[in-house]
């Protein structure tokens, strides 16, 4: 059985944007930052599959067929409201990323793959948050704010990549590429 995710990595440029975002962060908050290693903009969560599963998947996205195109990320955001879970660099609107996301998760369906019915929020995680308290929950609102008008640059999504998602007790998740299917 194999944790994975689809998702789409970042150019070092801008996880180096988003490495200098974190350094805001405040220092006592109730959780932990997003190594830099970590960061992707996930398209569909396949929870824990058999690998058979998973290959079937592999085989039903190698023919995918999606030209490259171009994103930004837009803005900085908090997923949870009294109590933030998350904090986020939030994905511009992007048609493209749109219709990758339903392309990537109906072969995963065909294949067996129960997702998640939840509304597609693109985005990079920047930091997780545990049980933070009302002083807490309130610095990361400040931190949000003073970045909402966050924009990286401009980058070129150009593959898709399959993770194994491997989580660590006392530590953050280590994600390794077992598949890539390129944009054209």
């Amino acid at each position: 059985m194999i944790r994975a995710f689809l998702a789409l990595g970042l150019p070092d440029a801008i996880s180096d944007s988003l490495v200098a975002l974190q350094a805001d962060l405040p220092h006592d908050m109730a959780g932990a930052p997003v190594p830099e290693e970590n960061f992707h903009i996930t398209l569909s969560f396949l929870g824990t599959q058999p690998v058979p599963v998973l290959e079937d998947l592999h085989l039903a996205l190698e023919p995918l067929r999606v030209p490259a195109f171009a994103l930004s990320l837009s803005g900085v955001d908090l997923f949870g409201s009294a109590r933030p879970r998350a904090a986020i660099a939030k994905v511009a609107p992007s048609q493209a990323l749109a219709d990758l996301h339903k392309k990537v998760s109906v072969a995963a369906r065909l294949t067996g793959i129960e997702l998640e019915r939840r509304r597609f929020v693109p985005h990079v995680t920047l930091a997780r948050l545990r049980n933070p308290n009302a002083v807490e929950a309130a610095e990361m609102r400040d931190f949000a704010a003073r970045h909402a008008d966050f924009r990286s640059a401009e980058f070129q999504a150009k593959e898709v990549s399959l993770y194994r998602s491997t989580l660590r007790r006392g530590g953050p998740p280590t994600y390794e590429v077992i598949a890539a299917y390129p944009l054209r």
